[in-house]
C-alpha cells in the first residue's frame, strides 16, 4: 500500500461560475480544482502508482489540493517585533504544483510589483517593503491571481 503525502479532507461539488478564474476559485475553495473539466484524476506517487489515503481510498487531485502543506515544505522566520511566521517554501510550492499538474502544466506571471517602503533607520539599516500580485495559470487556461507583501532589513540598499 502506498503512503500518501497529504491527508485529504472531505470535498463537495463546485458551483457554476461564469469566468475561468472564478471557476478555479470556486473549485479550489470546495476542494474540487480538477473537476472543472469534468474529470477525476488520481494523484500518482513518484513510482507511478496511485496515491492512497490511510483507508486505501484513491487520492484525487482535487483532494490533494484541499489538504494542508507537507510539514517539510513549511518554513519559519522571525518577522517584525520578533513575531514568528510560518510559510510554504518556494521549492515546496513548485514541487506540489509539478506533482499535481506536471512539469510544464502550469505557469506563473507577476502582474504587479510595487516598492511601498524604502527608508534607513537610526542604525543605518535599510528597510524595504514590496507588494506583488501573481497569476498562476494551468495548462487549460484556468488561472488564479492573488497578492502578497514582503519586507527586508539589511545594511545595504
Amino acid at each position: 500500500m502506498s503512503t500518501p503525502l497529504h491527508t485529504p479532507q472531505s470535498t463537495s461539488s463546485p458551483t457554476q461560475s461564469s469566468s475561468p478564474s472564478s471557476q478555479l476559485d470556486t473549485a479550489m475553495a470546495s476542494g474540487n480544482a480538477n473537476m472543472i473539466d469534468g474529470t477525476k484524476q488520481p494523484m500518482r506517487n513518484y513510482d507511478g502508482t496511485e496515491m492512497r489515503d490511510v483507508q486505501s481510498n484513491i487520492v484525487f487531485k482535487s483532494q490533494f489540493l484541499s489538504t494542508h502543506p507537507v510539514k517539510t515544505d513549511c518554513k519559519e522566520r522571525v518577522g517584525y517585533g520578533g513575531k514568528k511566521f510560518t510559510y510554504v517554501s518556494g521549492d515546496g510550492v513548485i514541487r506540489t504544483m509539478n506533482a499535481i499538474f506536471g512539469h510544464g502544466g502550469w505557469s506563473t506571471q507577476i502582474t504587479m510589483e510595487r516598492n511601498v517602503l524604502c527608508e534607513q533607520d537610526e542604525r543605518k539599516r535599510w528597510t524595504v517593503g514590496y507588494l506583488a500580485s501573481v497569476r498562476v495559470t494551468i495548462l487549460n487556461g484556468v488561472s488564479h491571481e492573488d497578492c502578497g507583501s514582503g519586507e527586508g532589513i539589511d545594511p545595504n540598499k
